[in-house]
């Protein structure tokens, strides 16, 4: 077979719910996972609402941070219910964008109820499916109606699960908590999320706000939301003085914090800081004392802002939140873990981690910050050449999708064998000639095996597999 044939990019079709400037850790992750494939020689693109209310679609130019760039589509969006966006001809966005792209992979990242209108597309189901799954729709905090809204919307979910070749969870906690996924449990592989190197600043060149003199700070990042839990931690603040807390973000929320934060005559002590860009998030990040995450349900599934933090090697304290993985991302950063709806608890663990002395980041080694995933075997970080970055061990499932057929998965091994094996995918062991799919992946097993279990121990976590920036770039 002509060498070319190998050599082949793989196309990779996304299907998201937005994509940045749109705030959120599912868009970020979206975006940065796109930019590390296309940097790694992939092609790819993505399928996201737009947005702003709009009647047509457009395409948005993707900086992947190497002199190059690709495209994303953002399809027309005429309004939300909730937070769910209403785009009616987004199938028509979709099928377009698949006769144009003609992608090996469609990789959906759920929660996303436009996408079950892949399930009516023939050209979408010819393609194989990847299923992400970032969060469950329904949540013990659900309201009524979302649960009324969910008992109609569940058998398209369990249909767009079912044909999935390989679903990812972002944590072996959430996948044990998730209803939605207890039919295919057999697929689920847990792949904690991660960042892009590239576009991370350099901890020690980022600037801090201007902030009270002589007054600890305490910072919360995100959307104020309800399961965020504000109103604890504006509680908190209010038993602890001459504590300052600063809320940057912007949310549905924000109104009623508003009046908890002047029914508890702390004005003068909170400050709302609104939406910022990805400078002032840096520039934020780095001024507080510490970073506090007090979410109060599992919609709060990963916590990207707890890699954001850690990459400054600050102090946090997160709530341990049931069915979630935040509890397991602080606890490799080393953060105060404290019991979720817990307000002395809260308030007890913010006053620990002020009362404890700051670490001397001037002397400290650099990636000091993230040295507590020495201690989970990730063959990413430990065989990653410098430069590189998250989802270099990304599992895509390749082959044939009619109902009969063995679905077939395949993990690019490109960095755990050092880019040296000849059967680093088994995409390229079926492309062989005279191999059977049963041979190509029994030696793709074997290659996985002598390349990666053997020199890493098996972790808690079926396949642990958390990006961690710094040492990504420290290595």
């Amino acid at each position: 077979m002509p060498e070319t044939a190998h050599k082949k990019p793989l196309r990779v079709l996304h299907i998201g719910k937005y994509s940045p400037p749109h705030a959120g850790g599912m868009e970020t992750y979206l975006q940065d996972l796109m930019v590390v494939q296309h940097r790694q020689g992939q092609q790819v693109t993505a399928l996201v609402h737009a947005s702003g209310a709009t009647a047509f679609d457009r395409d948005q130019q993707v900086d992947a941070l190497d002199g190059t760039i690709f495209n994303v589509r953002l399809a027309a969006r005429w309004f939300n219910l909730g937070f769910v966006p209403v785009s009616p001809f987004f199938w028509l966005s979709a099928l377009k964008l698949i006769r144009q792209f003609k992608p090996n992979i469609i990789h959906i990242h759920h929660p996303n109820l436009s996408a079950a209108w892949l399930l009516l597309l023939p050209p979408a189901r010819k393609v194989p499916w990847i299923a992400h799954w970032h969060s469950d729709i329904l949540t013990p905090s659900s309201s009524r109606f979302v649960r009324f809204c969910y008992a109609f919307y569940r058998p398209f979910e369990q249909q767009l699960l079912n044909r999935a070749a390989i679903i990812f969870a972002t944590s072996s906690s959430y996948v044990e908590g998730s209803e939605a996924l207890r039919n295919n449990l057999s697929k689920v592989k847990v792949l904690p999320l991660g960042l892009d190197t590239l576009r991370l600043p350099d901890p020690y060149q980022v600037q801090p706000m201007d902030r009270p003199k002589g007054s600890p700070l305490v910072l919360f990042l995100g959307r104020l939301a309800g399961y965020k839990g504000l109103p604890t931690l504006l509680n908190a603040i209010a038993q602890l003085p001459n504590v300052h807390c600063w809320l940057v973000g912007d949310g549905s929320e924000r109104r009623t914090l508003e009046d908890t934060v002047a029914r508890l005559k702390i004005q003068d002590r909170v400050r709302f800081v609104g939406a910022v860009n990805e400078e002032q998030k840096w520039r934020y990040l780095k001024t507080a004392d510490v970073v506090v995450l007090p979410s109060t349900d599992k919609n709060e599934a990963f916590g990207m802002v707890i890699l954001e933090a850690g990459h400054l090697d600050k102090s946090m304290v997160v709530t341990d939140i049931e069915g979630s993985g935040t509890a397991w991302v602080a606890g490799q950063f080393g953060a105060t873990v404290v019991a979720t709806r817990d307000l002395g608890a809260l308030t007890a663990g913010i006053r620990q981690v002020l009362s404890t002395p700051p670490r001397d980041s001037k002397n400290a080694p650099s990636g000091s910050g993230f040295n507590a995933f020495s201690k989970v075997p990730l063959a990413e970080m430990r065989s990653c050449p410098r430069g590189s970055s998250l989802a270099n061990n990304i599992e895509l499932g390749l082959g044939r999708p009619e109902r009969n057929a063995r679905r077939w998965t395949c993990e690019r091994r490109r960095v755990s064998c050092g880019g040296r094996c000849p059967s680093a995918s088994l995409s390229d062991l079926v492309r062989r000639l005279g191999q059977s799919k049963g041979a190509a992946a029994r030696q793709f097993e074997q290659c996985g095996r002598r390349h990666h279990h053997r020199r890493h121990p098996t972790s808690v976590m079926d396949t642990p597999r958390l990006i961690s920036p710094r040492h990504l770039t420290s290595r």
